[in-house]
């Protein structure tokens, strides 16, 4: 949790990063909600979506799913989902999806 507070620790991460992130705190149930919404704004900015790939979109979007179950659906954290949706969707949309069949 230290290394997020860290100077250019967050400016220095990319989506990947970002995603692995909060993966970790949705596994571990880390609940740091400063640190979390500071992960979910670095996602946010412009810079950071030109490395966005499926796997990446949908490992951040689901981890966030699981976090907002656990932390008794904080507000701040939905407006971030509803936002991250909005960004990383069509990522989802636009990749061919293996049926299993």
């Amino acid at each position: 949790k230290l290394i997020l507070k860290a100077d250019g620790f967050l400016l220095s991460c990319d989506v990947k990063s970002v995603s692995n992130l909060i993966e970790s705190f949705s596994v571990y149930k880390w609940d740091d909600t400063e640190a979390l919404l500071a992960l979910c704004n670095r996602a946010l900015q412009p810079d950071i979506d030109n490395s966005c790939n499926p796997s990446d979109a949908g490992r951040l979007l689901s981890s966030l799913v699981k976090l907002s179950k656990s932390m008794d659906n904080n507000y701040k954290l939905q407006r971030f989902q509803r936002d991250l949706f909005r960004k990383f969707g069509p990522s989802l949309l636009s990749s061919q999806l293996d049926t299993g069949v």
